[in-house]
């Protein structure tokens, strides 16, 4: 009887030593097949950055204040990816409704204008719309560079009325400078 006991211990035993080896042939197999690579990339945190977190406020602040502009058409670029305020990634509860809102194109007729570098100011009464990361983060100070506008001075305005031809709409936008969000009402195309 004792016999028999051991052998039924020892097929016990074979028995998870072979399911535990097709575990690991599978483990093997998407490894080799870029699985781990396809892993990382899902799970690298998205939001984990200052630059993201300021885009993140930047596109909150612009639903709060029903900015369509900013938040249905602007592009940001956060590292090598360039993402708009509806991007799911970014994780922003809002409630505005792009789908059939017309992202109008900027009027070439603007100047260009630049507040990093190379700086070209804009005009008394005109802003200059771009947008820059950077600022303070737990590891030191983040160099700033462009993520966003047009690079094009746009005039400050109240209402529609205060536009020019051929920039008619006065729109509330919200433009990121480092770690930290500015609301300007300003006129476009």
């Amino acid at each position: 009887m004792a016999l028999n006991r051991k052998a039924f211990e020892l097929a016990i035993s074979t028995l998870i030593l072979i399911i535990l080896g097709i575990f690991v042939l599978i483990g093997i197999i998407y490894a080799v097949t870029n699985g781990f690579e396809t892993f990382k990339s899902s799970t690298d945190p998205f939001l984990d950055t200052t630059q993201s977190s300021a885009v993140k406020q930047a596109c909150s602040l612009a639903c709060q204040s029903q900015d369509k502009l900013t938040y249905c058409c602007r592009e940001y670029k956060i590292g090598e990816t360039n993402i708009t305020c509806t991007d799911d990634r970014l994780e922003v509860s809002c409630e505005l409704n792009c789908q059939n809102y017309n992202c109008l194109p900027q009027n070439d007729n603007l100047l260009d204008c630049s507040r990093l570098g190379d700086i070209k100011e804009c005009p008394p009464g005109y802003i200059c719309n771009e947008e820059i990361s950077g600022g303070n983060s737990p590891n030191g100070l983040i160099t700033s560079e462009s993520v966003g506008g047009d690079k094009k001075c746009h005039k400050e305005c109240i209402t529609d009325n205060d536009c020019p031809t051929e920039t008619p709409n006065c729109r509330r936008i919200s433009r990121m400078t480092g770690d930290y969000v500015e609301s300007f009402n300003l006129c476009f195309a």
